[in-house]
């Protein structure tokens, strides 16, 4: 018998124990899963964007960073006594290093995240989803504490790498635990949109929190509060413990072995959500540290309160852009790839449009539809992971959910440091560029592509590439390739200072514009060759031929321009002349090869690139040459006169498309193979995501769910338990 509780008058004891019972119900047990992990989520994201308008002035005011003075002059006046008195004017101060230091410091997180991840995932779907989670925000809990105490750059930045450890921990096991808890697609979805709109409450409302409250309590209080959050959250998943969820273990109680999380990486469905979800976080990776600094330079009058509360209102279409693609999934369960799509390229044209807003307001606008278009991909692609999982590996969540929680660390660990130094180094835009593209090409990897190797699996001996330049349509392909690109190897190291003697009166910015619009005529040139292509495949040696001559009249018209306008006239039909000769001779080598040699492209692509290298190498140095010992004017007409002579040789291709190895009989073969394929194909049914649905596999297989095929469920979505036939990847159907 315990002691009354007033008001209610209640018993303690049946409190406690009805509290219990009602704890214990299972749809009782999914909404405090899905409450404890939202404030999980909420937390982790709050603590990350709080310091946004707390630490730089922070930082500035511990005197953190080396200053100088920069911008001014000194005066000197003499009074009246004799007394000479010398003043500093216009002098500003500049943080030597400042935003590389805050890139450093708020990427600190992420970076370790990144690296705990992968043993995290393992341990995960190893011992389950509740203690890793206690841990997590146990070590929020201590790393935001110190934070709330620390008062140098370098226990900020222990602290900070802290947090992440926790993430790590309490993130990847709380988006597990949804996905292991909530069984149905519709349920999984609608459960992680909650979590998302979480995510983006603590990422949007932690700026203006944290801003009132430092500058009204002062840096410990936001973090101790939020510290103290975290404790009440590791307590409350005590009351969600589940010591063998029967989701992932077999009918003999041993726990399934989840998929290793280097093979689901190697999964290209996975792979490309894995970069999306990269690519959906950058814009804020990259504004979150620089938008404040720049904020100080652009509108210098804006109320540092102001500074944080921009992110405040792009809140409240981020929840609209979850509760839309929510609602959106559930009518149409088989697009989510194209809401995907629509907020990356929504986020991408905000971002462009940041740098030209004057004030806060015209600031939201852009900064709310980046949110939106966030919740658009988040909401559709997370319940897409754990449907991959369920239908092509092992339904055991901790890894799959870790390569999400890699990807938002990827984007959060480089994308400050990136941001930084963008600043000051735009390289770094085109570095980071070439480093997303090197891993895209893990996305396409075969490792036997059947094209290059034998019936045995040997691979097949390409031509050497000697004897491939001994082809003479070989050979006069790359000596056309070579004359298409002399026109821009001359005049690109050159124009600009043709332009500085003839237009002098021409914006520096403008100078480098002018390549700007001949872009589109290239794009047009490229659709109009694979259009003419099609109609007239016998003729890509006529194009080329065009092309090569309209880049040679153009060059012998620029010297004569007198206005940037009327030089981007012969630029634009430069660049269309190119698209013409790329477009034709380019396809023409790879069927050359086939034709005529070994299907093995890669010694008569690498010819293409030696004439490319070819031009852009030695093109400057007798572009220079030619300008010091004659004039602009001589190099334009030895540019016209070379490609003009060179014209004449692209016809001798025209008789290349008079090989062809495919004899009558293989084409009647293969016309015999094809029809019945097509009545089969034209026959199957689909399931909600637009893959083959079927009904071989047993449902306690689970060695061959590494299919996508799958029945569909009356909610829309594919049956993550359903049938599937042994063996049928939808990449390779045959």
């Amino acid at each position: 018998m315990g002691y009354i509780i007033p008001i209610i008058n209640r018993d303690s004891d049946w409190i406690r124990d009805w509290i219990d019972k009602r704890a214990k119900e299972p749809e009782m047990q999914k909404k405090l899963v899905l409450v404890i992990v939202s404030i999980a989520l909420l937390l982790d994201n709050m603590l990350y964007m709080v310091i946004v308008p707390i630490i730089p002035k922070y930082l500035r005011d511990i005197h953190a960073y080396d200053v100088e003075f920069i911008g001014y002059h000194n005066e000197t006046l003499r009074l009246k006594n004799g007394t000479i008195v010398v003043k500093m004017i216009g002098g500003e101060l500049d943080y030597l290093n400042e935003e590389i230091e805050l890139g450093w410091l708020f990427a600190s997180k992420a970076l370790l995240q990144i690296f705990v991840n992968p043993f995290s995932g393992f341990i995960i779907d190893r011992i389950g989803y509740e203690l890793p989670m206690i841990i997590g925000l146990i070590v929020m809990f201590s790393s935001t504490a110190i934070f709330a105490l620390g008062k140098s750059y370098g226990v900020l930045f222990f602290a900070r790498s802290l947090q992440g450890f926790g993430s790590a921990f309490a993130d990847t096991s709380g988006l597990a635990m949804i996905a292991d808890r909530f069984t149905e697609e519709s349920e999984r979805s609608a459960a992680l949109g909650i979590a998302l709109a979480f995510i983006s409450f603590g990422c949007l409302v932690a700026p203006p929190f944290g801003s009132v409250l430092y500058s009204i309590a002062g840096k410990p209080v936001p973090f101790l509060i939020l510290s103290f959050i975290c404790l009440i959250d590791a307590f409350m998943v005590f009351m969600v413990i589940q010591p063998k969820p029967p989701s992932v273990r077999t009918d003999g109680g041993d726990r399934l072995q989840g998929t290793p999380m280097w093979k689901l990486f190697m999964d290209p469905f996975i792979a490309v959500c894995s970069g999306a979800l990269i690519m959906a976080n950058i814009s804020l990776a990259f504004l979150e540290p620089t938008i404040t600094t720049w904020m100080a330079q652009t509108m210098p009058d804006t109320p540092g309160w102001m500074v944080g509360m921009i992110w405040f209102p792009p809140f409240f279409p981020h929840v609209l852009g979850v509760y839309v693609t929510v609602k959106l999934l559930k009518k149409y369960p088989q697009y989510p790839w194209l809401f995907a799509a629509v907020g990356l390229a929504m986020e991408g044209l905000s971002c462009a449009v940041v740098p030209f807003m004057t004030s806060v307001i015209q600031l939201i606008i852009p900064l709310s539809t980046i949110c939106f278009g966030i919740a658009l991909i988040d909401t559709s692609l997370l319940p897409m992971l754990g449907y991959l999982v369920d239908t092509r590996h092992v339904s055991v969540y901790g890894s799959v959910y870790a390569i999400a929680d890699i990807s938002y660390s990827l984007a959060y660990a480089f994308g400050p440091i990136i941001a930084g130094g963008v600043v000051h180094i735009p390289f770094l835009i085109l570095s980071f560029i070439c480093l997303i593209d090197a891993f895209m090409v893990f996305m396409v990897i075969q490792p036997k592509p059947p094209s290059v190797r034998t019936d045995g699996g040997d691979r097949l001996q390409g031509t050497p590439m000697w004897k491939l330049f001994m082809d003479p349509f070989i050979a006069v392909c790359s000596g056309a390739l070579i004359m298409a690109n002399i026109s821009l190897a001359f005049l690109e190291p050159t124009i600009t200072t043709w332009m500085a003697q003839t237009m002098p009166d021409t914006p520096g910015w403008m100078v480098g514009m002018i390549w700007f619009p001949p872009f589109f005529p290239h794009v047009l040139g490229v659709y109009v060759t694979v259009k003419l292509l099609k109609k007239y495949p016998q003729y890509p040696w006529l194009f080329a031929a065009v092309g090569l001559a309209m880049e040679g009249l153009s060059c012998a018209v620029v010297p004569f321009m007198t206005s940037v306008i009327q030089l981007i006239i012969p630029l634009s039909t430069i660049c269309f002349g190119i698209a013409l000769i790329d477009t034709s001779l380019l396809p023409m080598l790879g069927y050359l090869v086939d034709t005529r040699h070994v299907s093995v492209y890669g010694s008569v692509y690498a010819i293409a690139d030696i004439s490319y290298s070819l031009a852009y190498a030695f093109g400057p140095i007798i572009a220079g040459g030619v300008v010091h010992s004659m004039s602009f004017v001589a190099l334009n007409m030895l540019i016209c006169f070379l490609n003009v002579c060179y014209t004449p040789m692209i016809y001798m291709l025209r008789r290349v498309y008079a090989y062809d190895n495919l004899d009558d009989s293989a084409k009647a073969k293969a016309n015999e193979i094809t029809a019945p394929s097509m009545n089969q194909l034209q026959s199957e049914e689909r399931d909600g995501y637009g893959y083959q649905q079927t009904d071989a596999m047993n449902n306690g297989d689970y060695g061959y769910q590494q299919n996508y095929g799958t029945v569909e469920g009356s909610n829309g979505f594919a049956n993550p338990h359903a049938n599937t036939q042994k063996h049928f990847d939808p990449l390779n159907p045959s």
